[in-house]
């Protein structure tokens, strides 16, 4: 169903910013409850065409199942916000939850209008295209994001209002503000909390920085059984980091590193002996064969040799142990860091 959803609201992004608005909202509650009920770690990102963005999504995507790309733009002229007549389906009371951090802010005799912010039709199809390996394979989904808008004109006869944010995955007809908004964070639920999750990406930020997207994703898709090892591994590494009294540079050189080169030092030696006695069962099956054009060779002789390992059967077992060894070197929970490195 997820997958579905996903397709629809991407088909409507691709055509104009109105049709991507209405698959969602046509999409919005079913949608709610499959978040609700998704296994894996989920992220949040809101996409505004700033430096850096790109790099946060290819973190996001290796540090969680699913991206909630939220659409928002802090220029004007770059995002629509769509609100809704009484007639409208979708303009339904809705319940606002205002943290108590707010109350000072939005009083009880506010006007509330509650709408959906999203790009320009034109930024929608660029996000759509950069996005695309993402999106194909339900790694990420493209979100208009809960806005409130809060009226004040006719309390003290100025046009003005604020703009807040709402949570995206709580029941549509009940909203609840976040207390606070900054677009340049991202946050991945029950994983690290934001000031960790910003270590965290400067830390491995080298190791992916350059690797394009759709590449980043196929090797994640290969590599799955090593996602979580590494995930466990990097968040007891970064909660222990002081920053204070360590460096992310020197921790990325004193711990990454070290299991790095020992992992390729590994894999160079597993390579190199596979290599060798691949070309020398080769060579002993070549001479095999040869004989086959030699009158007087045995037949019998021949075939025992294939089946004792001298010849085919070399090649066979020798494929099988070098596979033995590259899957033990999985078991390094640094091993999916050296696959992004090799890229």
């Amino acid at each position: 169903m997820l997958q579905e959803i996903n397709h629809k609201i991407k088909e409507g992004g691709l055509r104009t910013a109105n049709n991507f608005l209405y698959s969602f909202l046509e999409n919005e509650d079913t949608l709610v409850k499959e978040l609700n009920q998704f296994v894996g770690l989920q992220s949040e990102i809101y996409l505004s065409n700033r430096e850096g963005e790109l790099e946060q999504l290819k973190f996001a995507s290796i540090f969680s199942d699913l991206i909630s790309m939220y659409t928002v733009s802090p220029v004007k002229s770059k995002h629509h916000i769509t609100m809704f007549e009484s007639e409208s389906p979708y303009g339904y009371d809705r319940q606002i939850t205002i943290p108590a951090s707010l109350t000072n802010e939005i009083r009880p005799n506010y006007n509330l209008l509650p709408g959906y912010s999203y790009h320009t039709s034109s930024d929608l199809k660029k996000i759509i295209k950069y996005c695309e390996p993402l999106l194909d394979n339900n790694k990420a989904i493209l979100r208009p994001v809960r806005t409130l808008w809060v009226d004040k004109k006719h309390i003290d006869g100025k046009k003005q209002g604020i703009i807040y944010y709402a949570e995206g995955n709580t029941d549509t007809h009940h909203w609840f503000l976040k207390d606070s908004f900054d677009k340049d964070k991202m946050t991945i639920e029950s994983y690290l909390k934001s000031t960790k999750i910003e270590q965290l990406m400067e830390l491995t930020i080298p190791y992916f920085r350059d690797i394009k997207l759709d590449k980043l994703v196929k090797v994640l898709q290969d590599e799955e059984d090593a996602i979580s090892p590494f995930r466990k591994e990097l968040k007891n590494l970064i909660l222990n980091f002081d920053e204070l009294q360590d460096n992310l540079i020197e921790l990325r050189e004193d711990v990454l590193r070290p299991q790095i080169d020992t992992i390729n030092r590994k894999f160079t030696h597993t390579k190199n002996i596979h290599s060798i006695s691949v070309a020398s069962s080769v060579a002993l099956f070549s001479l095999s064969l040869i004989k086959v054009f030699i009158p007087a060779v045995n037949v019998s002789e021949l075939i025992n040799s294939i089946i004792s390992g001298t010849s085919l059967s070399g090649i066979v077992m020798s494929e099988l142990k070098y596979q033995t060894e590259l899957n033990a070197l999985r078991d390094n929970p640094y091993f999916l860091l050296w696959r992004l490195k090799k890229i």
